[in-house]
């Protein structure tokens, strides 16, 4: 086993709720330089359980993405690997791509006030939450459901040990 990793999946029927890692947008932008070479303007993007930085570098514009201690790196590695897995198996898809840290590993270790957290960089892909559109047209619906569809059918069959995990959106938890 790698040093330092987090081995243990969170168990989200026992603990459902569970609050964000606490980091600066100072901090993030320290994270994003140090770890991923990047500099430039950030900004917070909205997330239930980690914490989601927009940056607009000279290169792009990315999302560095701070993990719920909680979760395990299984957990965290398996979203890569579906965005991978995506990517192979419809490369039409408009997905983040992951991008390794400088250090060459997927994701990168620092510590913040005495917790060490982990941080990924993806592509940012432009949109809007659907939650803010006052009216969705067939049209948006039906191109909904088709996107939805391509994913499902990617994401068939796709195998990682980080989707052993006790969710309690998962009807095999319920009680």
């Amino acid at each position: 086993m790698e040093p330092n990793r987090v081995s243990r999946p969170h168990d989200f029927v026992a603990e459902p709720m569970l609050a964000r890692p606490q980091i600066s947008l100072e901090a993030a932008r320290e994270v994003a330089a140090a770890h991923f070479g990047l500099t430039g303007e950030i900004s917070e993007l909205a997330s239930n359980q980690e914490r989601n930085f927009l940056l607009k570098a000279e290169s792009g514009r990315f999302v560095l993405k701070i993990a719920n201690p909680a979760f395990s790196d299984d957990e965290i590695e398996v979203q890569d690997a579906a965005l991978h897995h995506l990517a192979a198996c419809d490369s039409e898809l408009l997905i983040p791509r992951p991008h390794r840290a400088a250090a060459g590993a997927s994701m990168a270790r620092f510590d913040i006030g005495g917790t060490t957290l982990r941080a990924r960089l993806l592509d940012f892909v432009p949109g809007f939450p659907l939650s803010d559109a006052s009216y969705l047209a067939p049209a948006v619906i039906g191109a909904l459901g088709a996107l939805v569809g391509r994913v499902s059918a990617g994401l068939a069959g796709f195998e990682h040990r980080g989707l052993d995990r006790n969710l309690q959106w998962d009807i095999r938890s319920s009680r």
